[in-house]
């Protein structure tokens, strides 16, 4: 974002910016006034913008050098702001330690003697659209994905509620994730009518990205948004057409899931997805995942399928942890039988260490440890997460002992 100020003169005052500084967004105003010395601009993250002369003092300002540069009205210290002036063959000075540089403070513009000074604000959205004000009536065309967080659409954030209220059109995605019918029901309320939008629609998006050309359009996303690369296609498909794209974040289940789990989150490695086995087809592909994981000294974060058609048109049947337990064991077998014995296998799947989480975000949230043996037993819940872990530390094998049940 570049701030344009327009005043009576053509010399040039400079802002540069220096990467030691929490500078605002990295970007340089250019203003033009009356001045006749080049002058530096140079505003910190945490006060009001200061103003840097290479040009001599008056005696007036000379008496409050001594105070040391910095010392004044709570400025920052020079150390890290790039103290350059532009000299009169328009190239870059670099002052040498003889010359003074003194902040002089900016006053209000009614007392200035550049008088008021317009000033402008430009958005660099390249081909993106424009960010979302309240004070519009609607977004500005486009696709909007807004995350609804985890669950309960108590975790769905304020901006995600505005924006969502305010697009023309509403989809629920009902494919990548689920939100649980009394939410669903709650849904409207919050947000205005909806529709619901199932894998076919989300894959080939054709219909929906014409609607986004002429208007904003909301897609919700139980969520994360930008965790399924489904939602990453849509974003590419959408910069080929022209269309117009924008997230608004919501809370992960899986960032979720690690806080719960009560292990070190930098130790989790890639995330996988267990799905249904459709006919004969048996894919060992996530196993070879979770066991490189282990490997490796790394937790896995184990998704259950959602549709055992994989069609993405029915109504979803989450997997259940009986389920997914007997979907590994399979896996062990037809992985050893094509690639032969492993040493990290070599333990039955039912003594595996696991943390089943289950309804994670809402009021059923469950989460308990214990063998994967134990853990397939457990009845009840919704959806549900898997954490298989490898090699635990002492204070990660007290938080494992502590989700124990029985």
């Amino acid at each position: 974002m570049a701030e344009v100020c327009s005043a009576t003169s053509s010399s040039i005052r400079t802002t540069i910016m220096s990467p030691m500084n929490s500078w605002d967004e990295g970007h340089a105003s250019r203003c033009f006034s009356t001045s006749s010395s080049p002058t530096i601009r140079a505003r910190c993250a945490h006060q009001s913008e200061s103003t840097l002369s290479s040009a001599a003092p008056s005696s007036s300002m000379a008496s409050k050098s001594s105070r040391g540069e910095g010392s004044s009205m709570g400025a920052p210290t020079s150390r890290g702001i790039s103290l350059y002036s532009l000299s009169s063959e328009g190239r870059i000075r670099i002052p040498d330690e003889t010359q003074s540089l003194l902040r002089r403070w900016p006053r209000a513009s009614s007392t200035s003697r550049l008088g008021t000074l317009r000033c402008r604000i430009t958005f660099m959205a390249r081909g993106r659209p424009e960010r979302f004000t309240m004070t519009a009536e609607f977004p500005t065309p486009g696709l909007w994905l807004i995350g609804l967080g985890p669950g309960d659409l108590g975790h769905m954030t304020e901006r995600a509620m505005s924006v969502a209220r305010r697009c023309k059109k509403r989809y629920l995605e009902g494919y990548t994730a689920l939100l649980p019918k009394d939410q669903e029901e709650r849904l409207e309320e919050l947000v205005g009518p909806w529709k619901r939008l199932m894998r076919p629609s989300v894959e080939n998006p054709e219909d929906l990205l014409e609607e986004a050309r002429e208007g904003s359009i909301a897609l919700l996303v139980v969520g994360d948004p930008m965790q399924a690369t489904t939602h990453i296609d849509l974003e590419a498909r959408c910069a080929e057409r022209g269309v117009g794209f924008e997230v608004v974040p919501g809370m992960s289940a899986t960032s979720l899931a690690v806080s719960l789990s009560g292990l070190q989150s930098y130790r989790f490695g890639r995330q996988v997805t267990l799905p249904y086995a459709y006919g004969d087809c048996l894919v060992t592909s996530p196993l070879e995942l979770i066991d490189a994981n282990y490997v490796s000294g790394l937790h896995s974060i184990v998704l259950l399928d959602l549709d055992p058609t994989g069609m993405g048109i029915d109504p979803p049947q989450p997997m259940q942890p009986a389920e997914a337990v007997a979907m590994l064991e399979r896996m062990v077998s037809r992985l050893v039988e094509e690639q032969g014995e492993r040493e990290s296998l070599a333990v039955p799947v039912g003594e595996w260490d696991g943390i089943l989480l289950s309804d994670i975000g809402t009021v059923d949230q469950r989460v308990i440890a214990g063998h994967l043996g134990d853990l397939s037993e457990v009845q009840g819940g919704f959806i549900h997460t898997l954490i298989l872990p490898a090699e635990m530390g002492v204070n990660e094998r007290e938080a494992f002992e502590r989700r124990v049940v029985g």
